[in-house]
């Protein structure tokens, strides 16, 4: 066993916050984690940014341990920045996993108001690696993951406009009908067969399933406006959730593809809100999101096509 100073420099990252960053190709790792590797989003960095090239272990303020892609920036202003571990020698893919697996499961010692800080990491002690008993993480992870398809090729769009979120009865513009309802509490609930849709950012938003009636029918999109602010998941199964989430369904005929690129575009708007800026129904109104037209209608063709070249497509199509 050894102290983690040890093995690895504990380095405080440096950076700006994620608004001020114009977009680009490096990652920014924030506190999270969550099913992207805490990547907030791709930028490009500023003079005075630590910018980290070797693969090394991204510490959140609540002692969450992940291995982001490199080179990455890591949020490094205000109180609440990460830490990262730098290995002091090189180190395999499998030896950083068994050290952040560890630091995950210490993650009890940090909260809120006990943040991860230089100091208390230092105190973290590690088992050492065994070079004999080898993992093969990479290989492992690349047969969990769907394989790449091939491009499909698109054809050109003509303009892009900005279009409302929500349907307006007055102007008859905008995408979506939207509604809200209240719900009986879960620990209230016995478990069953119906997902419960709640504000977080894991697993589409389900916490769990119980024994319930649906209160909404699937094929439509759960926005988180509590919690995990400006979340958004499609929903596969008929669902029941509460009033801290807006449903969004299409106002003209179902279109699955239509529906992914809208949770895409509002996903992009989440950096607006957290949790003392909530989402409501008035923002939500105002919300215009960006969409391709040609010969003045919205470019259905472009959307579908876009969205069966996404990572992963296969796997959900038959849901669809």
């Amino acid at each position: 066993m050894f102290a983690i100073y040890k093995k690895f420099d504990i380095v405080n990252a440096k950076s700006s916050s994620y608004s001020s960053y114009s977009k680009g190709n490096i990652p920014f790792i924030t506190n999270g984690p969550d099913l992207e590797s805490s990547v907030k989003g791709y930028i490009e960095p500023l003079t005075g940014d630590r910018i980290f090239n070797k693969s090394s272990i991204s510490l959140s303020s609540f002692g969450e341990a992940i291995i982001p892609p490199v080179p990455f920036v890591a949020r490094g202003n205000g109180g609440s920045g990460l830490i990262v571990l730098v290995p002091k020698n090189d180190m395999s893919i499998d030896e950083l996993y068994f050290y952040a697996s560890q630091i995950n499961m210490q993650k009890w010692r940090f909260s809120f108001s006990f943040m991860a800080i230089k100091k208390r990491v230092e105190r973290i002690i590690l088992i050492e690696f065994n070079t004999s008993n080898e993992m093969n993480i990479d290989k492992k992870i690349k047969k969990l993951l769907p394989k790449k398809t091939r491009t499909i090729k698109k054809t050109d769009i003509d303009i892009i406009k900005l279009v409302n979120v929500v349907y307006n009865k007055k102007t008859k513009q905008g995408l979506c009908e939207v509604s809200k309802s209240t719900s009986v509490p879960k620990n209230a609930l016995e478990k069953g067969t119906t997902p419960y849709i709640t504000t977080s950012s894991l697993n589409n938003g389900v916490s769990g399933f119980y024994d319930i009636e649906p209160n909404f029918k699937a094929k439509c999109l759960t926005l988180a406006l509590n919690g995990s602010v400006g979340e958004v998941f499609f929903q596969f199964e008929d669902f029941v959730t509460s009033g801290d989430n807006a449903v969004l369904r299409l106002k003209d005929k179902y279109n699955p593809y239509l529906l992914f690129y809208i949770a895409t575009m509002i996903r992009n708007h989440k950096w607006r809100y957290n949790y003392y800026r909530k989402l409501n129904l008035t923002k939500l109104n105002k919300m215009q999101i960006p969409l391709p037209y040609k010969n003045n209608r919205i470019d259905l063709e472009y959307i579908e096509k876009t969205v069966k070249n996404c990572y992963g497509y296969k796997e959900i199509e038959k849901f669809l």
